[in-house]
């Protein structure tokens, strides 16, 4: 289900639901720099199967707990999806949270497949619910009328070819809690051997590395010739060929640790610096680390123009005349300005190339020539005038 998110400058779309360490990701790409609350909403044009009362509107929520309602609702069989449509059209609710809880107390609210007016009156007949008409000759009744007089008794109403009666919904006295992993930077679904799923499990390191070492000694196999069927990685540019490195899986714990002990703004900046220069071998991946003081992050950065304007605002003196780039492409400036910084905007916001900073004025290296100096200016303000 597509699901368009915001927070302050920063929006995006994306499809949930996603594994906890995606999450993860989103609320970085979001810059949400504390808790796990944004912004979102359900577009229409994306046909979601929801009720129209949900359509546009803006809610704040819980990442993890929207993801968890996609995914419950999702896995609804049709006549769940129903009876959760007939309790919001009769109650409708303004939180992720209350639409989360009434996908646990959808029991509680009774079903009937039926199509029409008719089939409903005789589903009713028929199944003893109107003990007044068992006697009554069926050529004698019209089942239309008898359903029509159902459902203007308000005792419940037509979703996608179900009956509801949503007034009979209970709420579930449960709270829901959901533990939101920390310090999580891989996952394996690892087994001993592909012929030993039903042995496989789920490990997270840094946290769970002793699990693979147990499994390692149990099967007096090396770490990289277990089978991991599946990989997931906090990194974005970590690929499935690169735990087939030798020595791989005791390199990846390795990273993990490291990893583990970044504070958070900068393992963000090594998502940013893998990203921008697509690094996805463990060696690239080890060497970003070491180098992360020699790159400068924006995370404020949604786009070129952003951060043409940014630039501008900062570097250029507090008497500069505004008037004349008034009518220039800040967008064409701020990648004019990136490209010379060896930098580029990524999901996480503006970076700057190595040893290079964001916001410093641009000056002409000593080995340029006054002409190839005169020329760049040139180039830099046609690239503003367009």
């Amino acid at each position: 289900m597509m699901i368009y998110l915001e927070n302050g400058d920063k929006h995006m779309s994306i499809r949930f639901p996603l594994s906890a360490i995606r999450l993860r990701d989103v609320l970085d790409c979001m810059n949400v720099l504390s808790g796990t609350e944004v912004r979102c909403r359900f577009p229409r044009y994306e046909l979601c199967d929801l009720p129209d009362c949900v359509f546009e509107k803006y809610y704040t929520a819980d990442i993890y707990k929207l993801n968890l309602f996609i995914d419950r609702y999702e896995q609804l069989e049709n006549s769940e999806k129903a009876a959760f449509k007939s309790v919001l059209m009769r109650k409708p609710v303004s939180s992720i949270d209350e639409m989360l809880e009434i996908t646990y107390g959808l029991d509680t609210v009774p079903t009937l497949a039926c199509y029409s007016l008719s089939e409903l009156g005789k589903t009713y007949v028929e199944s003893g619910m109107m003990p007044e008409l068992k006697d009554v000759p069926k050529e004698f009744l019209n089942f239309e009328s008898i359903g029509k007089a159902i459902v203007e008794s308000n005792e419940g109403v037509f979703v996608d070819d179900f009956f509801c009666k949503p007034n009979e919904y209970s709420r579930p006295n449960i709270e829901i809690s959901i533990d939101v992993p920390e310090k999580e930077f891989f996952r394996f679904f690892v087994a001993p051997s592909a012929n030993d799923m039903d042995k496989a499990q789920w490990v997270s390191l840094p946290r769970d590395e002793q699990l693979i070492y147990d499994m390692s000694k149990r099967t007096g196999l090396p770490l990289d010739a277990l089978w991991y069927e599946e990989i997931e990685s906090a990194l974005p540019t970590f690929k499935d060929g690169t735990y087939e490195e030798d020595e791989c899986v005791d390199e990846i714990i390795r990273l993990s640790k490291e990893l583990a002990e970044l504070p958070h703004h900068k393992f963000v900046k090594l998502k940013a610096i893998l990203a921008a220069e697509d690094i996805c071998v463990l060696g690239g991946i080890f060497d970003a680390i070491d180098s992360l003081d020699e790159y400068d992050l924006d995370l404020m950065i949604q786009d070129e123009s952003q951060f043409g304007k940014t630039y501008a605002c900062r570097v250029f003196s507090t008497n500069f005349d505004w008037n004349v780039i008034k009518d220039c492409d800040m967008y064409d400036f701020g990648q004019a300005v990136l490209k010379k910084k060896l930098g580029m905007v990524t999901d996480y916001g503006a970076l700057s190339g190595r040893g290079q900073k964001l916001y410093t004025v641009i000056t002409s290296s000593p080995e340029q020539t006054e002409e190839e100096t005169e020329d760049e200016h040139e180039d830099l303000e046609m690239e503003m005038s367009q």
